[in-house]
C-alpha cells in the first residue's frame, strides 16, 4: 500500500492489542487521532486487554497522530505522548470539518447527531 502513497492507520476503534500486532504485520504504520476515540486497557473474563494507546507505546513501527489544538488534549498528555513516542514519531493533524468556520451548533454527519461546543464538533454521547 504504502508504494502507491497510502499509509494504513487505525482510528476510532475498539480494536486491543493483538488486533493492532496483526494490522501492522499487514501493513499498519500509523494511530489516527490517538486519545480521541481510541480504545485503551480494558477487561474480558476478568483478564486485562491492551487497548489502541497501548499498542501506541509498545510498538515501535507505530507513528501517531495527535489533535493538538489546546482542546482535544492537555498540554500534559501532548508533552508525554512527545516524551514516549519521539517527535519523529508524532503527526500533528487537525480535526477539522467541512463545518469549520460556520455558525452550525448542532446537527446530523450521515445519521451521527453532534454539537459543536467551545470551537469543537462532539458526538452527543
Amino acid at each position: 500500500m504504502q508504494e502507491y502513497g497510502i499509509i494504513p492507520s487505525a482510528g476510532h476503534t475498539d480494536a486491543i492489542y493483538a488486533d493492532m500486532s496483526r494490522a501492522i504485520d499487514g501493513g499498519l504504520s500509523m494511530i489516527t487521532h490517538l486519545y480521541s476515540c481510541t480504545s485503551t486497557i480494558t477487561r474480558a473474563g476478568g483478564f486485562r486487554r491492551l487497548g489502541i494507546i497501548e499498542a501506541a507505546w509498545l510498538l515501535d513501527d507505530l507513528n501517531v497522530e495527535i489533535i493538538a489544538d489546546g482542546k482535544h488534549l492537555p498540554p500534559e498528555l501532548i508533552r508525554l505522548i512527545v516524551k514516549i513516542k519521539g517527535v519523529d514519531n508524532v503527526v500533528l493533524v487537525t480535526d477539522s470539518l467541512a463545518l469549520a468556520g460556520t455558525d452550525v451548533k448542532h446537527g446530523f454527519m450521515q445519521s451521527t447527531e453532534y454539537v459543536i461546543e467551545d470551537g469543537v464538533c462532539k458526538l452527543m454521547d
